[in-house]
């Protein structure tokens, strides 16, 4: 059985948070012991103010022709980087941010860091509030 359910914590016990994953639940036997992995998923929300950012970015500037260019080029620039070989030579390439990539834990830092490089490279003195709250109203 490799099922994905979603739980949450309530009064200190774990329980399902939907009718699938509670039919998986109780296909289970009595003190059957499975292998959990504890995941967080993505907010969708965050992930499309993720893309608002930066499209917002990409319309203020000329030099990189692609919206992919210039995501590209934030996450090189902010180390989010993999290294890879080949034929000898060693480049790096951006870390992918898909729902399966990248926690929201760890997307919750990635896009902090975009929002700090952002205020102090690209539009030097914009305030936060401001930048978030302009891109909350694209979505």
């Amino acid at each position: 059985m490799a099922e994905t359910i979603f739980i949450k914590k309530i009064d200190n016990s774990l329980v399902a948070s939907d009718w699938m994953s509670q039919e998986c639940i109780d296909e289970m036997r009595e003190w059957e012991t499975v292998k959990a992995v504890i995941t967080r998923p993505r907010n969708l929300k965050h992930h499309k103010l993720f893309f608002a950012l930066l499209h917002k970015v990409f319309q203020n500037q000329e030099f990189y022709k692609t919206e992919a260019e210039l995501r590209y080029a934030i996450s090189m620039a902010l180390g989010y980087v993999k290294e890879v070989k080949i034929k000898g030579q060693v480049g790096y390439m951006p870390v992918s941010i898909s729902f399966a990539n990248m926690g929201q834990k760890e997307f919750d830092q990635f896009f902090d860091d975009v929002i700090r490089f952002v205020r102090t490279q690209v539009i030097p003195g914009i305030e936060e509030e401001s930048l978030r709250k302009e891109i909350e109203e694209m979505i």
